[in-house]
């Protein structure tokens, strides 16, 4: 599956994220693959204008519990998992005599999500989710392949 959406409620400072993820099937019931997501942020501080951005990179894993819940419905997937990954970040800063500058380093992230797909059709859906880690909140379109 590739999923893409956007997150609200971003946990380091607000803002929203646009995601992309895909998932590899190890079983009917477990699937693993690689998480990316991109968040900007602006603030203002003393006259200085301060845009953030953070950048994570994961690998996330989902339980899917249609079948385990008895839920014979192919349509509806629900699922919760977990994902580890490593976030890396940049600012830049303008205006109030300042000059841009920007930051580095990461640090190793962890999180964990509820969530549900719902298929439109064999190979499209849409889904949303909630979650600990990196967005409170994340909506968006699947396709199955």
């Amino acid at each position: 599956m590739f999923s893409a959406g956007v997150g609200f409620g971003y946990y380091y400072a607000g803002g929203t994220t646009f995601s992309a993820n895909m998932e590899f099937g190890v079983s009917d019931l477990i699937s693993v693959g690689p998480y990316f997501g991109f968040t900007r942020f602006g603030d203002q501080f003393l006259g200085a204008k301060l845009n953030y951005n953070f950048y994570d990179f994961g690998v996330r894993g989902s339980a899917h519990l249609g079948e385990p819940l008895g839920i014979s419905n192919e349509k509806f997937d629900p699922y919760v998992g977990l994902m580890l990954g490593y976030l890396t970040s940049s600012v830049s800063v303008s205006g109030g005599g300042a000059k841009s500058s920007a930051y580095g380093g990461g640090v190793l992230r962890y999180g964990g999500h509820l969530g549900a797909r719902y298929y439109l059709s064999d190979s499209a859906g849409i889904y949303a989710e909630v979650g600990y880690g990196v967005v409170p909140f994340m909506a968006g379109i699947t396709f199955k392949f």
